[in-house]
């Protein structure tokens, strides 16, 4: 049987930086304004893996955390957590099926289902929480147990490649589990594209384990599944002597950090695997292919922190086959082929 639970949702960011105060100022770069972060502490909070938090007095907590989608939003019947979205609703979930007290420092890592296997989210939006417990706690980021709310493939190889101290939890889709006292950092990426600028050498102290490697290398990232493949790759390799060709899915994670430390020079499709300029070297040149669909902020933003030398080029769109039913593709439009006229990519080399 379901409880049913009437609560207040809480969308205003002003509300947390007053009631807990605020670690990161807002900054602007590049015409765009980060926003403040936090880290939220609760007492008797209950959390779903919708995902969503609800307090003890009735609060949930999606916004600035981890915001729910439009569809999530929306297309309530999808999800049979309430019927409606608005400043009071009532919550349909199932009981508390299991208690967690204070033997253990818990933090909520909020993520959806869709992103969950994406390295820029993992990376950008769970892992890079970690320092705002740092920064306010002044513990290490290991002290603490981290709960997803969705389980992560992603996640557990970046733990088992490069730091098995951290200590974490999966929910399923059936739980629901109470914290005795639960920490809940802010998102330090919003608006997609939009980082705390701090996260960035945090995560490189944290986790750039060799930092003597020689910067020789340049590389051309193929994507040889899914979307934005190069339809013309053949034409484009034939340009690009003595460049390396790396399929990053069939590579561990500390030999796409070495790779991406090495290269003097990438060149990549847009894609999550991009996520990897953060451990590139200052004045590193960088070429994103793109078609009109995917020409985002995201992979500029992050090369401005990082100082790399970042080129956007725009081809064609070059449509897949898809049923709408698919429910694997978080944007549809998104999910095309590109093909770049190799005499654009010789002057831009």
């Amino acid at each position: 049987m379901n409880t049913n639970l009437q609560v207040k949702n809480i969308d205003s960011l002003k509300h947390y930086t007053d009631k807990f105060g605020m670690i990161d100022a807002p900054v602007e770069y590049l015409g765009y304004e980060t926003n403040a972060t936090f880290l939220a502490e609760y007492q008797d909070a209950t959390v779903h893996p919708l995902p969503c938090l609800i307090t003890n007095n009735g609060e949930m907590i999606t916004q600035h955390v981890w915001p729910l989608t439009w569809k999530q939003k929306n297309k309530t019947k999808n999800h049979g957590v309430f019927d409606h979205w608005a400043p009071y609703m009532d919550l349909k979930i199932n009981p508390v099926n299991q208690q967690f007290n204070t033997e253990q420092k818990y933090v909520w890592l909020p993520i959806d289902a869709s992103s969950c296997n994406n390295p820029w989210h993992i990376w950008i939006d769970v892992i890079a929480k970690m320092r705002l417990i740092e920064q306010k706690l002044g513990e290490r980021y290991n002290q603490f147990v981290y709960i997803l709310p969705n389980q992560s493939r992603y996640f557990e190889r970046v733990v088992q490649a490069l730091d098995t101290s951290i200590k974490y939890m999966f929910m399923s889709e059936n739980d629901v589990w109470r914290f005795k006292h639960l920490y809940v950092p802010s998102m330090v990426n919003h608006d997609d594209g939009v980082i705390v600028p701090k996260s960035l050498p945090w995560i490189r102290s944290r986790f750039l384990k060799n930092k003597q490697l020689p910067q020789n290398r340049k590389i051309f990232i193929d994507r040889a599944k899914g979307s934005r493949r190069l339809t013309n790759k053949e034409e484009i390799f034939a340009i690009l002597k003595g460049w390396e060709i790396l399929n990053l899915e069939q590579i561990s994670i500390q030999e796409q950090i070495n790779a991406f430390q090495q290269a003097t020079d990438i060149i990549a499709t847009h894609g999550a695997g991009l996520v990897n300029l953060v451990w590139c070297r200052p004045g590193t040149k960088v070429i994103e292919i793109v078609h009109e669909h995917t020409a985002k902020k995201v992979y500029p933003n992050l090369s401005h922190l990082m100082g790399l030398e970042h080129k956007v080029l725009t081809g064609e769109c070059v449509a897949i086959p898809k049923d709408t039913k698919d429910k694997k593709f978080k944007r549809l439009n998104d999910y095309n082929d590109i093909k770049l006229d190799s005499s654009i990519l010789l002057r831009n080399l």
